[in-house]
């Protein structure tokens, strides 16, 4: 699978890397900064 960061995934939907973590960790996804990554979703 293929990893994104953080930061990345913050500039594509156009949100502020702020919004992106507090919002991956709402859903439960363990990160702690914007240069954490995380394995894009398939399907």
């Amino acid at each position: 699978m293929k990893k994104i960061r953080i930061a990345e995934l913050a500039k594509e939907l156009g949100w502020t890397n702020k919004e992106t973590l507090d919002r991956s960790k709402e859903m439960g996804i363990d990160v702690k900064n914007v240069s954490s990554s995380m394995e894009e979703a398939t399907g």
